[in-house]
């Protein structure tokens, strides 16, 4: 019997480093429960943006947590791979290439891992980590202003999707599963397996759609889709929201998704149909909470 997955998203990892729990009892204690933390590649990366951070301690703070979370990834726990990797997966899977899909990376890209984040709990932010934030944060603006064009571009589709609720977006999303969810799929593909023929990633959307063990496909899209009722709700989307996409797909194969944020869990209950989000309630201490929250699976 598998493990138990839990995804802890930044807000948990800052919580607690900050109440100092200690990664070996926790580690401990989830194991009784059959469960595991897993470490999320987005998790890292907002976590090593930490560094470039304008308070005067945001050196300080990224060398807190790096030397916090060192201590897990030291107990080896698992290092989820990145969405479109975890895409390509699904495509070979649904292919047959590969008899099983693979959701972690291997022991040389942990060593990766490991020397990336030892390195930043000395407080070293050199050269590659200095180029992989900026590089991730221009991903994200791109993922945005590539949202808000297609939107402008359609003002029927931006006058329906303001005038649906709060309360029947998750309707909406289930509908439009059976409309534009494979056009949607089709896109991702085509950035994640260049050179493709259309036709070929058209197909592969459809095989990979008509299943919902790929969890990595259905998440993107039901992202995709709330986004975009969420632009023409507010007229605009926060700079955290692409980092939370990548969260929301990220965790899609873990049994749990945990945060301290209110409206992250809200997003999370949209995109999420086989994980379950846990908004942590403080009603119980934090380590205590993650330990029981496995009682739900």
């Amino acid at each position: 019997m598998r493990a138990i997955l839990i995804y802890a998203d930044t807000t948990v990892w800052n919580a607690l480093c900050d109440r100092a729990v200690g990664p070996g009892r926790l580690t401990k204690d989830l194991a009784t429960q059959r469960a595991q933390l897993v470490l999320g590649t987005n998790a890292v990366y907002e976590m090593a943006k930490t560094f470039k951070g304008s308070r005067p301690n945001a050196r300080q703070r990224g060398k807190e947590l790096f030397s916090y979370l060192r201590q897990y990834v030291q107990l080896g726990i698992p290092l989820l791979r990145q969405t479109d990797d975890l895409l390509r997966e699904e495509a070979k899977h649904v292919t047959k290439d590969i008899k099983d899909l693979d959701l972690f990376y291997g022991s040389a890209d942990y060593e990766k891992l490991v020397a990336e984040v030892d390195k930043l709990a000395q407080g070293v932010f050199d050269s590659r980590a200095a180029q992989f934030v900026p590089s991730r944060e221009a991903e994200a603006k791109q993922s945005r202003d590539d949202l808000y064009a297609a939107i402008e571009g359609q003002p029927h589709l931006k006058r329906k999707l303001a005038s649906i609720s709060e309360e029947s977006v998750g309707q909406w999303i289930s509908q439009e599963m059976k409309r534009s969810a494979r056009r949607i799929l089709t896109g991702h593909l085509a950035h994640v397996i260049p050179g493709q023929p259309l036709r070929d990633l058209t197909w592969l959307a459809k095989r990979l759609l008509a299943s919902s063990r790929y969890r990595v496909s259905h998440a993107m899209v039901r992202s995709d889709l709330y986004l975009n009722w969420r632009y023409c709700q507010r007229g605009s989307l926060g700079k955290d929201i692409p980092d939370d996409n990548y969260h929301a797909v990220n965790a899609s194969y873990c049994d749990f998704f945990a945060t301290t944020d209110p409206g992250l869990a809200h997003y999370m209950s949209h995109v999420l149909t086989k994980t379950k989000v846990e908004l942590y309630d403080r009603n119980l201490p934090l380590a205590k909470w993650l330990v029981a929250i496995c009682g739900k699976s």
